[in-house]
């Protein structure tokens, strides 16, 4: 997609992976109406990977706490590289995502140093699994698991005991657990397929 974009859009033409904030966007934050939507924000990008500026970050939070009618998600894979001192909105979620067990640190980095208020919750994004995955979720409000996207030749398939398994842990803990349609469809014809297991947090409920 980067370089389908470059020279557009504000995508650097010699570069077009270097992070690049768009203010647009962050209108369209500032001008969501209505009630209750759930808005993802960083589907192209990690709000902490090298060579994101702080002031971009806040620029996004500060209109984010002007919408707190709605819910916000932000997924990274750099919960180390969180900067201090930044004022979090108590309507955004913050997830990492983890793939597989060497992933699993993320989950850890991100609940004992968050840097979130007391209103405000975290999640993990277990997508596309590439096996079983062994987790402490304490401290964790919500779970997804999901497949591989698109159509790639050699694509992860995972397997339903993984899923099972972080489905099952995440409920001894009392977490609400959301299975992709994707998966779904994948497990529709086999036993305990955990089809209609799409739930939400109650605090994501608007």
């Amino acid at each position: 997609m980067a370089y389908r974009l470059k020279g557009r859009f504000g995508y650097p033409a010699d570069e077009p992976f270097r992070p690049t904030f768009h203010p647009d966007k962050v209108w369209q934050i500032a001008n969501l109406g209505g009630a209750g939507k759930r808005v993802f924000l960083d589907s192209m990008g990690d709000w902490f990977s090298p060579g994101v500026e702080k002031n971009w970050i806040s620029a996004i939070l500060d209109t984010v706490h002007r919408r707190p009618q709605h819910t916000f998600l932000v997924l990274t894979k750099r919960p180390d590289n969180i900067p201090e001192g930044l004022r979090w909105p108590e309507n955004l979620w913050m997830g990492v995502s983890v793939t597989c067990q060497d992933d699993v640190w993320r989950i850890d980095e991100l609940v004992h140093n968050s840097p979130l208020p007391g209103g405000s919750y975290l999640f993990v994004s277990f997508e596309p699994l590439h096996g079983p995955i062994e987790a402490d979720l304490t401290g964790i409000g919500w779970v997804i698991c999901g497949a591989e996207s698109g159509n790639r030749k050699g694509k992860i398939i995972p397997e339903l005991k993984w899923v099972k398994k972080i489905a099952r842990d995440a409920n001894h803990l009392g977490i609400s657990v959301f299975i992709k349609n994707n998966l779904q469809e994948l497990y529709r014809q086999q036993p305990g397929c955990l089809g209609g297991v799409q739930e939400f947090p109650e605090a994501m409920k608007r």
